[in-house]
């Protein structure tokens, strides 16, 4: 017992000496100075490479974040699932639902020109011909060269009576497309609504020597009648 205490007063005395003997490791020297170290070409080439790695880090998360973004905003495939689903709902008259799906597809892929064209027929079918004249437009401006986005808008604007807008772009699908039967049935139909029955005829003589299905036939009777 009495040795374990001599030892603890040994160790207590080597504490309290230690300032003295090491007293430079203890404390700072009074006349310590800041000591400039150059900085050489290595060092600037060192900071290059890792600013350069930061950057491309950060270009690489900003990339990635972009991409997710995109894929949130822009899908081709999840806006064709919603245009699928919408045409199933159009095809049992579930006009409502089919315009939500192909407003949804279109929210998914903004250049989705079939997408425009089945919602404004959506909109017609609900008799709102107006509200789809834009979709139409848009269509059209998707692919000018399609005669059905004209035969689509014209058959709106025959809808809303403006007569002079739906021949012009009945005009403009036989252009496109002079074997179209349903063009040359919808601009006879269009100038006998007009009062110019003798080339309506023509126009519905020429639809029933392209198809002459029951339709054809009936408007072009209706027609001879009116003559």
């Amino acid at each position: 017992m009495m040795e374990q205490v001599a030892d603890q007063n040994q160790f207590g005395d080597q504490q309290n000496r230690l300032p003295e003997e090491f007293p430079d490791q203890l404390a700072p020297a009074e006349d310590a100075e800041w000591v400039l170290v150059p900085v050489t070409h290595v060092d600037h080439a060192r900071r290059r490479r890792r600013m350069k790695l930061l950057a491309a880090g950060v270009l690489v998360t900003l990339s990635l974040i972009a991409a997710w973004m995109y894929k949130r905003t822009v899908d081709p495939v999840r806006a064709l699932d919603e245009y699928d689903a919408g045409e199933r709902a159009l095809r049992i008259a579930h006009y409502q639902e089919a315009i939500v799906s192909f407003d949804r597809a279109i929210s998914l892929n903004s250049d989705f020109a079939d997408a425009y064209t089945m919602r404004g027929r959506a909109n017609v079918a609900v008799v709102k011909p107006a509200a789809a004249i834009p979709d139409f437009d848009k269509a059209i401006s998707l692919r000018p060269r399609d005669p059905m986005g004209y035969l689509d808008r014209g058959s709106a604007y025959l809808t809303l009576e403006e007569f002079k807008k739906a021949l012009d772009d009945f005009n403009r699908a036989v252009e496109v497309d002079p074997t179209l039967e349903r063009a040359y049935n919808l601009r006879g139909i269009t100038l006998r609504s007009m009062g110019q029955l003798k080339p309506a005829l023509e126009d519905l003589t020429k639809a029933v020597n392209i198809i002459p299905n029951m339709d054809n036939l009936f408007q072009r009777e209706i027609g001879r009648a009116h003559v």
